[in-house]
């Protein structure tokens, strides 16, 4: 009888964190899959990390490659974003468009689309974090049996909570819970149907864990919220987690089994810095001096944090630190959601600054968006991020309205680089960007090999909610937004022949799954691969680099 090799994503699950929980006895299936396989740790790719992780995972190529950095694509002549969804696997295949030889299940691996080259069954966005896509199936009424049966996933495109509402963390650790639950059956039920060569799931759920409930089980300012609950949610849905994968190898104890994660998580220091601090600090450096938001002065020590917005949600909250030339309406910005002030707005501008969060429809929890109606006559403008800080420089000749001459890009580059390197946090004092990449040496470089950004700012992995900059004064403090942020660190465990029990390979790339999962199959690998086995001898293979100068 052939043997099934069943793939088990953990999105976003962190290494650190389940070496800890594995060696207290908390994850009993993932410590005893450890104990029976090879295990690997894994890096990622270091520019746009988050944004391309499973694209990765699924064609084992660079973005440099298949051109797809990001959902949003930025166009240039308009200064539009355009969603792109996932990527359209136009030129480079799923490593699992296998043809008639191999049967394959895919259940709710994200940001993926149809494959006609899969000789099986393929189910999107039932469940999954980021699906990118629309939920369907192949063949085509096969989700809507499932969910029939098994149920919808209560927590899919509402996966989030407010740290500051105990009602709202509740809901959403109980729904990610009876999602794992639901997704352990809908697996048992689809792995009883045949004996496939490859199972492929991805769990979801501990990515949406590691965002909104990081700050009531790990480190972080605001960890004394962790009194309003009882417990450690984060742990529990993590616990529901390892008992689904027992329920699952249990199904089929002689599969060969990968367990992975492509990236890990970690108190949040990245998103506002990214979508806050960065599209003000540009702001004011092509707009300036006049603060478009969260003026907060140029000395002193910083006013408390309490850690608890008075509006209806962050995006709210963070609006309503938006300067205005109306000194009652000024006040009452702290006190009212951003919608009842809207008419008033619109009858009287509140002066210089960042837009309507309303007016940019999905977008609207994105920051940057705000400023984006004045972007063309900026120097430098943010990007919207789910990670590191994306700027694009507003050349002249590249850009509709560009302004920086390329003949000083270079120069423009370094003292952008300056503004940023200077700003610290305005708590401790320490430097809030770690480093700065360029993408491109000329501005004029083009081609989907290369991202939107120009740099690509990193940085110090800490919480900040306040900034200070020699240049352009304060900026905070702002209200924290998700606890738990995207870190460049995942595994595997490889359990299958060849792999000694309890053994420990070489670090290897997230690229490497693909044909990881190849080479467990038996199945030839395209030539087009950027990446090799992490069961194979790595030592002479020449990483792809992934970004350009540091400044």
């Amino acid at each position: 009888m052939k043997r099934t090799l069943i793939a088990i994503g953990l999105d976003s699950a962190d290494p650190l964190l389940l070496d800890t929980w594995t060696s207290q006895g908390r994850l009993p299936n993932i410590s005893r899959l450890r104990e029976q396989g090879a295990y690997c740790p894994l890096r990622g790719p270091d520019l746009y990390l988050s944004e391309q992780a499973w694209t990765l995972v699924t064609t084992g190529c660079e973005a440099a490659r298949t051109g797809y950095w990001s959902r949003w694509k930025f166009d240039a002549r308009s200064y539009e974003l355009r969603d792109a969804g996932a990527y359209d696997y136009g030129k480079f295949a799923p490593f699992y468009a296998l043809g008639p030889k191999y049967r394959c299940a895919i259940f709710d691996v994200p940001q993926t689309r149809i494959c006609d080259r899969v000789n099986g069954l393929q189910v999107l966005a039932w469940g999954a974090r980021s699906a990118r896509t629309c939920s369907l199936s192949n063949p085509p009424g096969l989700l809507d049996q499932l969910v029939k049966k098994h149920g919808r996933h209560p927590a899919f495109d509402r996966d989030h909570a407010s740290y500051w509402n105990p009602v709202a963390v509740a809901w959403l650790e109980r729904a990610l819970r009876k999602g794992v639950a639901r997704r352990a059956s809908v697996c048992l039920d689809l792995l009883g149907r045949e004996q496939w060569d490859l199972f492929f799931t991805v769990f979801g759920e501990t990515h949406s864990a590691g965002h909104f409930l990081w700050h009531l089980s790990q480190d972080h300012p605001l960890h004394p919220w962790k009194r309003t609950v009882t417990g450690d949610p984060m742990l529990r849905v993590f616990q529901a987690v390892d008992r689904a994968i027992g329920e699952i190898l249990a199904a089929r104890p002689d599969a060969d089994v990968l367990l992975f994660s492509p990236e890990g998580m970690e108190a949040n220091s990245v998103d506002l810095p990214s979508t806050v601090f960065l599209p003000e600090l540009l702001y004011r450096f092509s707009c300036g001096p006049t603060a478009g938001m969260a003026d907060g002065g140029c000395s002193g020590a910083p006013a408390p944090s309490t850690g608890l917005p008075k509006a209806l949600g962050w995006h709210r909250q963070l609006y309503a630190l938006r300067s205005d030339t109306h000194p009652a309406r000024r006040r009452l910005r702290r006190w009212l959601p951003m919608e009842v002030l809207g008419w008033w707005e619109r009858a009287s501008s509140p002066g210089p600054g960042p837009g309507y969060p309303g007016s940019f429809g999905t977008l609207f929890h994105q920051p940057p968006m705000w400023y984006s109606q004045l972007w063309p006559g900026m120097k430098a403008f943010a990007l919207p991020s789910i990670s590191h800080g994306y700027i694009r420089i507003n050349v002249r000749g590249r850009e509709r309205d560009g302004i920086v001459p390329p003949s000083d890009y270079g120069c423009f580059c370094d003292e952008l680089s300056g503004h940023l390197k200077a700003l610290r946090d305005a708590r401790s004092g320490v430097p809030l960007v770690r480093k700065i990449v360029r993408t491109r040496e000329s501005p004029l470089e083009s081609g989907s090999h290369l991202p939107d950004a120009d740099l690509i700012v990193f940085y110090h992995p800490a919480p900040v909610d306040v900034v200070d900059s020699p240049s352009f004064g304060r900026i905070g403090p702002v209200p924290y937004a998700r606890t738990g942020g995207h870190a460049n660190r995942g595994f595997a465990i490889i359990k299958a022949p060849g792999c000694s029990p309890g053994s420990d390979l070489p670090q290897g790339h997230v690229r490497d799954l693909a044909p990881t999962i190849l080479a467990l199959l038996g199945a030839p690998a395209p030539k087009s691969l950027d990446s090799v086995p992490l069961t194979s001898d790595r030592a002479a293979q020449s990483p792809v680099m992934d970004g350009g100068e540091s400044s």
